[in-house]
C-alpha cells in the first residue's frame, strides 16, 4: 500500500468499501432480518456490487498491482455462496390432448 499513489489509495479505499458490502450481502441471508433490517437493503444491489468488483479487479490487473487479490477473493466467495446470479430453468413441454372434456 505504501507504493500506491494518492489516487490509487483512494480507489483502493473505495474498493475495500464495495468488497465489504458484497461480503455483507453474502452473510446477510444467514442473519435474522429483524435485527439487521437496514443492512438487508444491501441485498438489493448485489448485481451492481458484483459488476463494480469485477471492474476493480480488471483495474488492478491492468495496473499490475497485487490489490486485485481483494476483489478476486470476494468475487470467488460470492460466486460459491450465491452460485449463478441468474438461473434459467428448462421448461418441460406439457403434452396436450386435443380432446374436449
Amino acid at each position: 500500500m505504501k507504493k500506491l499513489s494518492f489516487r490509487n489509495k483512494i480507489i483502493y479505499f473505495i474498493n475495500v468499501v464495495v468488497a465489504v458490502l458484497l461480503l455483507l450481502s453474502v452473510i446477510l441471508p444467514f442473519l435474522p432480518p429483524k435485527t439487521f433490517s437496514l443492512l438487508s437493503v444491501v441485498n438489493l444491489g448485489v448485481s451492481f456490487l458484483i459488476i463494480i468488483n469485477v471492474l476493480f479487479f480488471l483495474y488492478w490487473v491492468f495496473q499490475l498491482k497485487k490489490q486485485f487479490m481483494l476483489s478476486l477473493v470476494i468475487l470467488l466467495i460470492g460466486y460459491f455462496s450465491f452460485g449463478s446470479l441468474y438461473n434459467f430453468q428448462h421448461q418441460k413441454r406439457l403434452k396436450t390432448h386435443r380432446t374436449l372434456k
